[in-house]
C-alpha cells in the first residue's frame, strides 16, 4: 500500500522500531510479523530521504520563506481591491440669534434664543484602482436637515440624496499597465521563493546522501578495524606459543604487543568516528540525539562500477544546457532579476511628472417633511445631471526622491545581472568537475579493488614463508599494514563514487522531483547511474 503523506518526525523513530520503509512522499508497511515481533529494520536510503525532507529545519524554514513570499504577493493584490467606506452621524449646533431676530420672532408669538440645527448624514463610498492605473468611486449621501425655526420660518425638513461619480484617469505618472508592476514584481518574487525552496530540498538530499555514505564508509572502516584487531590478536597468540615452546625469539612478543595496541587504538578511534557520523546524519535527517542513537545498519549498499560515466562526459555540453534552463537556484535568481526589470521600469515611470484628468457625473434629489432617516424619497426626485472635469498637475522640481529610487533600482538590477552571470558559470564549471569526478572515481575504485586482491594474497604469502622460516615479523606486519590500507582506500573509493553520483545530480538539477507540494528523490539514480542515463534519453525524446 502506498499513500502520499508528508512525513511527521516521529515516523523515523518509529520506523527503526515499527518496521515502516519510507520512501519519498509515501510509506510502505513491512508484514505484521515484522511488527509483532518488534524487528528494526535498516535505515533505507529512501527511508533517510523521507526523514530530511520531513524533520529537516532547512526545509521548515524554507517553507516559510515560501510563504512570507506569497503574504507579500497577496498584500500586493490588496492594492486593487474595492474599498468601502459608510459613514453615518448626526451633528447638533446652537447658534445664538441676534436681537433684533428674536423681536421678530416674539412679535409672531414665539421665543427662541437660539437657532439648533440637527444635521443627519448617511455616506457609503466604494473605491477602485484599476490595474492600468484608473481610479474610480461612486458615492451616494443622504443629508437630512432640521432646524427648531421651521416652524417660523414656514420651511419644512429637507433631505438630500445625491450620487457622485468620479474616475481619475493618469496621463503621464501611473498611466497603463505600469500600476501592475508591484503586483507583477511580488508574484515572481513568489515565484522564486518557491524556487529556492526546492534549491533548499536539493541540497537536503545532497546533504541526507552524503551523510548516508559517509556513515555506511563509517561502518565498514569500524569493521576493517575489527578484523585487523582480531587478526592481530590472533596472531599475537600464535607467538606467545611459538615463544613458549623456543620455536621464536622472545624479543618479537614486544613488537607483536607494539602492533595490538596499535590496531586497537585504530578501532576504538573507528568507533568514535562512527559515532560522530552516526550523530551527523541524524542531525540532517532531523533527529535529535536520542533518536539518532537508534540508527544502526543501512539497508543500501554503495553503487555498484558503472562504465555509462564515460557517457556523461560526450554529452557534457548537452547536459549543461539542460540544467541552466532548470537548476531551482537559477530559475530563483533569474526570476528576482525579472522582478527587478519591472520595478526599474517603475521607478522610471514615477519619475515621470504627474498629470491626471478628472471627470465626475453627479446627481441630487431633495424630499422635504419626510423623516431624516426615511432615505427613499431624497433620491427619487432628481432634477437633471451635473458635470465635472479638471486636470491636476504635479511635479517636483529637483525630483531627487525618484531620481534616487531609479538609482537603487538600477544598482539592484546590475548586482542581480552579475550574480545569474556568475551562478550560470559555476554550475557549468561544476558539472565538468563533478562528471570528471564519476570518471576518476570509477579508475580508483578499479584499482582500489585490485590492490585488496593483490595484498591479500601478498599477505597469504607471507605468512606461508613465515612458516618456511623464510620471512619475519615485521614483514608480515608490513604487509598486513597494507593491506589494511587497502581495504580502508577501497572503501574511501566506493564512498566518492557514490558522493560523485550525488554530486552529478545535484550539479545537473536531476537530485529532486516536484510533484505539487511533495518532493522526490531519485533513489534509483543515487544507486546507480544506469538510471541517470535512461532518464537523459527520455527528457532527450521528448
Amino acid at each position: 500500500m502506498t499513500l502520499n503523506i508528508v512525513c511527521p518526525r516521529w515516523s523515523v523513530i518509529n520506523a527503526l522500531y515499527a518496521g515502516i520503509i519510507f520512501t519519498i512522499g509515501a510509506f510502505t508497511e513491512t508484514s505484521q510479523a515484522q511488527q509483532v515481533q518488534g524487528v528494526r529494520p535498516n535505515l533505507s536510503l529512501a527511508a533517510a530521504m523521507a526523514a530530511a525532507l520531513s524533520g529537516n529545519s532547512g526545509v521548515l524554514l524554507a517553507r516559510t520563506q515560501e510563504d512570507s513570499a506569497k503574504g507579500s504577493s497577496q498584500t500586493a493584490r490588496g492594492l486593487f481591491d474595492i474599498t468601502l467606506n459608510a459613514k453615518v452621524g448626526e451633528t447638533r449646533t446652537h447658534t445664538p440669534l441676534k436681537q433684533v431676530t428674536r423681536d421678530t420672532i416674539l412679535a409672531a408669538g414665539q421665543d427662541f434664543h437660539y437657532d439648533q440645527t440637527n444635521v443627519t448624514i448617511a455616506q457609503v463610498e466604494a473605491s477602485k484602482l484599476f490595474k492600468n492605473g484608473l481610479q474610480a468611486s461612486l458615492l451616494a449621501s443622504h443629508t437630512a436637515t432640521t432646524s427648531n425655526l421651521n416652524s417660523f420660518t414656514g420651511q419644512p425638513r429637507q433631505s438630500i440624496g445625491a450620487l457622485a461619480f468620479q474616475l481619475q484617469i493618469p496621463l503621464l505618472r501611473n498611466s497603463g499597465n505600469i500600476g501592475f508592476a508591484s503586483l507583477n514584481a511580488a508574484n515572481l518574487k513568489t515565484l522564486a521563493a518557491r524556487e529556492d525552496l526546492e534549491f533548499t530540498v536539493s541540497k537536503i538530499v545532497l546533504r541526507s546522501a552524503l551523510a548516508y555514505w559517509d556513515y555506511l564508509a563509517k561502518t565498514q572502516r569500524l569493521v576493517i578495524a575489527y578484523n585487523s584487531e582480531r587478526r592481530g590478536k590472533k596472531s599475537l597468540d600464535e607467538l606467545r606459543k611459538l615463544i613458549a615452546a623456543d620455536e621464536t625469539p622472545r624479543a618479537e612478543i614486544n613488537l607483536g604487543q607494539a602492533s595490538q595496541n596499535d590496531r586497537r587504538g585504530t578501532r576504538n578511534a573507528a568507533e568514535q568516528a562512527l559515532l560522530v557520523s552516526r550523530q551527523k546524519l541524524g542531525r540532517v535527517l532531523g533527529l535529535n540525539a536520542e533518536a539518532a542513537m537508534l540508527i544502526n545498519e543501512l539497508a543500501d549498499a554503495f553503487p555498484k562500477i558503472n562504465s555509462l560515466t564515460i557517457d556523461f562526459v560526450a554529452r557534457k555540453e548537452v547536459i549543461i544546457a539542460r540544467a541552466l534552463e532548470v537548476r531551482s537556484d537559477l530559475l530563483s535568481l533569474r526570476k528576482s532579476h525579472e522582478a527587478a526589470q519591472i520595478l526599474l521600469d517603475a521607478a522610471h515611470e514615477n519619475g515621470r511628472a504627474q498629470l491626471d484628468l478628472v471627470l465626475g457625473v453627479t446627481q441630487s434629489g431633495l424630499a422635504e417633511s419626510k423623516s431624516p432617516s426615511t432615505f427613499g424619497p431624497g433620491f427619487g426626485q432628481n432634477y437633471g445631471q451635473g458635470y465635472s472635469g479638471h486636470l491636476v498637475f504635479k511635479m517636483p522640481l529637483q525630483n531627487n526622491a525618484a531620481l534616487g529610487l531609479i538609482r537603487q533600482k538600477k544598482a539592484k538590477l546590475h548586482a542581480q545581472r552579475v550574480m545569474v552571470n556568475e551562478l550560470e558559470y559555476e554550475i557549468s564549471s561544476t558539472i565538468v568537475t563533478s562528471t570528471y569526478a564519476m570518471v576518476h572515481a570509477v579508475e580508483q575504485l578499479k584499482e582500489a579493488n585490485l590492490a585488496v586482491k593483490t595484498y591479500a594474497m601478498g599477505l597469504a604469502n607471507e605468512r606461508t614463508k613465515r612458516r618456511l622460516g623464510l620471512s619475519t615479523l615485521i614483514d608480515i606486519l608490513n604487509v598486513e599494514d597494507r593491506y589494511n590500507n587497502a581495504l580502508l582506500s577501497a572503501v574511501q573509493a566506493r564512498q566518492a563514487y557514490a558522493s560523485a553520483i550525488a554530486q552529478f545530480l545535484f550539479s545537473t538539477g536531476m537530485l529532486v522531483l516536484r510533484q505539487g507540494e511533495f518532493y522526490t528523490a531519485p533513489i534509483a539514480q543515487l544507486l546507480n547511474p544506469s538510471a541517470i542515463n535512461a532518464r537523459l534519453l527520455m527528457e532527450d525524446t521528448r
